[in-house]
């Protein structure tokens, strides 16, 4: 990706309320700071800028910050089964999350982003008898890559691609059983 790019969305990302992350374009997928101090309190647009401007770095965001909370599909055939389930189910109501930020990732998953006020912990919520997961949040203690990063940020060199996108319009979800 195109630093100026990944600028770009950084510090719309910033000014919209996230809490913003560099990370390492090496394969890794790892923050390229020590990011735990942004859990609590998000980087200015100027360490944004200092971050980003002529740096190789992928874009991400802490999750559970300002109440965003990241689900997340390993594969378009896991994606493809919870939605053909949720017609099924009648719960087409669970796509309103796509109305705010839909990707795919690099890895041929997806990564919905939405804010709920009763953001968890990261869990694993579907995972095949081996182990692998197929299925996972990433809340309170976690980070996710977002596009436009690109190169060498995902180990496969592919860029994580945005779908429909508004940094400003990432969904709402009542917080329904929190308590």
């Amino acid at each position: 990706a195109n630093p100026t790019d990944v600028l770009t969305a950084a510090l719309a990302w910033q000014a919209a309320g996230y809490s913003v992350l560099p990370v390492r374009a090496n394969g890794s997928k790892a923050p390229a700071v020590k990011w735990e101090q942004y859990t609590r309190k998000a980087a200015s647009a100027k360490q944004v800028r200092k971050w980003f401007t002529d740096r190789q770095y992928g874009l991400g965001l802490v999750t559970g910050y300002n109440y965003l909370e990241l689900l997340e599909f390993e594969t378009d055939e896991i994606f493809s089964q919870f939605c053909a389930m949720a017609i099924d189910a009648d719960l087409c109501e669970l796509f309103v999350i796509a109305d705010g930020y839909l990707a795919r990732s690099p890895g041929g998953g997806y990564h919905l982003l939405y804010r709920c006020e009763a953001v968890g912990r990261n869990s694993k919520l579907a995972s095949e008898a081996d182990g692998t997961v197929l299925i996972e949040t990433r809340g309170i203690g976690g980070y996710v890559i977002v596009a436009p990063s690109g190169g060498r940020v995902h180990p496969t060199g592919r860029p994580y691609e945005y779908l429909p996108w508004d940094e400003e319009a990432v969904a709402e979800l009542p917080a329904h059983g929190a308590g």
